[in-house]
Formats: C-alpha cells, structure tokens, sequence
C-alpha cells in the first residue's frame, strides 16, 4: 500500500509538472479566451476540470488494464505457483482510494489554476523572443 501511494504521488507530480509546462505554451490561448471576455474563474476552473479528467482517465485505464491483465494471468499463476486469485468488482474501499486520487488530483490542479488566474491578458499577447 506505501509503495502505491509513492506511485500515486509521483503521477501526481509527474501531472502537475506537465500542466504547468503547458501552461507556458498556452499563454496565447488563454489571454484569447480573457480578450473575448472569458473571466479569469473561467480560465481557472478550465485547469481544475483538466487536472481531474486526467487522473479520472488515468484511474479508470489503469483498473481497466489491472483487471484485464490479472484475468489473462489467472490461469498461469494457478498452474504454475499455485496462486489463485478471486477476481470481482472494486470493493468500497477501492472506490474510496479512486476518489481519494481524484480529490487530489483537483488540488493539484489548483496550482497551475492560481497560476493562469493570475496572469494578465497583456502576458498572453506580448511575443517573447
């Protein structure tokens, strides 16, 4: 169980981080979205929602795999270790643990949110060179 939470915050980092470089490159499309009037709550709950598909998309391809692939292994670890795994659905405490990643994955999002939030719509337009 330790060593799943250290993945789980290591793929929230490894999110946080890729957000955050993304930002960067849409300086343009956010000050576009402030200059035709979109609110900067807007552009910040934008970035919140992105941080939660993502993990919510990463929860649900990660089980799906997990399942898929202890059911094709079933059979050869019966056969061969002797290890007979009973596969059902997600208990409740599973289902805590996928929303328990999905409220941090909205925290983590908050912070490339403050970021875009608070970056004005002359940043976005300037071109840097």
């Amino acid at each position: 169980m330790i060593v799943a939470a250290f993945v789980v915050v290591a793929g929230l980092l490894g999110m946080l981080t890729a957000i955050l470089t993304s930002l960067q490159e849409r300086r343009r499309e956010m000050a576009i979205l402030r200059s035709v009037r979109a609110h900067p709550l807007h552009v910040f709950v934008l970035f919140v929602l992105e941080a939660g598909f993502v993990a919510g998309a990463g929860v649900v391809v990660g089980s799906v795999a997990t399942y898929a692939v202890l059911s094709l292994a079933r059979p050869l670890l019966a056969v061969r270790l002797g290890i007979l795994l009973d596969l059902g659905a997600p208990s409740a405490s599973e289902f805590t643990l996928f929303g328990a990643v999905l409220a941090a994955a909205f925290v983590i999002g908050l912070v490339p949110a403050w970021r875009a939030y608070r970056s004005s719509l002359a940043d976005g337009l300037t071109i840097r060179v």
